[in-house]
């Protein structure tokens, strides 16, 4: 059952189902949907003026599927990045975005393309993200990605959620690659960077603008989602 905080549509899905349901509400009555994580605040971004549902997967917080032998974890949204270590340590795994400091949802850190430092190199959360679950502005349940890296063909949608900032699609699971610990040293000094909120002032060259249009419009034609001009 949905968890109602408020009268303003603040509410705490249980489930990715959960999520589908509110989007198709939200499309049939015109309502903005705004996907809310941990680390992931309203202040973040710009909503504008219109009625929206605060959609705060903080609830979706569960291991849905774990391999040490292939190296892979999967995780509902609202997983708190800090814990996933603790997961992985018993079994000589770690994620090396998984900082104590960060009071991150996984599905942040991939919407927010979180990226650090190290060594001089520049290292991105979406090198790690093998897979997706996304709700669509339809309301529809789609994975995208694959665990393995054969017979993978085809765009990469993973990395096109990656960094959108909930303007394509509600991410409601995550599976991440892992690595042994082993390799731990080669990652111990990150640090990490600000993320970079789009806007259009970010995109003033004509045709990176009229792309990243064309693909809001295909994914979310009705405009469920935040618009790429936080004025609408």
């Amino acid at each position: 059952m949905l968890t109602v905080k408020c009268r303003n549509l603040q509410v705490y899905p249980e489930n990715t189902a959960e999520v589908a349901r509110l989007i198709r509400f939200a499309q049939k009555r015109r309502l903005l949907v705004v996907p809310v994580n941990r680390g992931h605040s309203l202040e973040d971004i710009p909503l504008g003026r219109r009625n929206r549902i605060i959609l705060n997967l903080s609830h979706l917080d569960r291991v849905l599927d774990f391999s040490p032998e292939d190296f892979f974890i999967t995780l509902q949204a609202g997983y708190k990045v800090s814990r996933l270590n603790r997961k992985l340590r018993s079994s000589g795994l770690f994620f090396p975005f998984s900082h104590p400091d960060l009071s991150e949802s996984v599905a942040s850190l991939i919407s927010k393309s979180l990226c650090a430092e190290f060594g001089g190199q520049k290292l991105e959360v979406k090198k790690f993200t093998l897979a997706l679950e996304v709700v669509t502005a339809s309301g529809e349940i789609v994975n995208t990605g694959r665990v393995t890296f054969k017979n993978v063909v085809g765009y990469d949608l993973v990395r096109l959620f990656c960094g959108g900032w909930g303007r394509l699609g509600i991410i409601t699971a995550v599976t991440l690659r892992v690595l042994p610990l082993s390799r731990l040293p080669e990652y111990e000094n990150l640090t990490f960077l600000e993320p970079n909120i789009p806007s259009l002032e970010q995109m003033k060259a004509p045709a990176k603008r009229e792309l990243n249009q064309r693909i809001k419009t295909m994914f979310d034609p009705k405009g469920v989602f935040l618009s790429l001009n936080p004025l609408k």
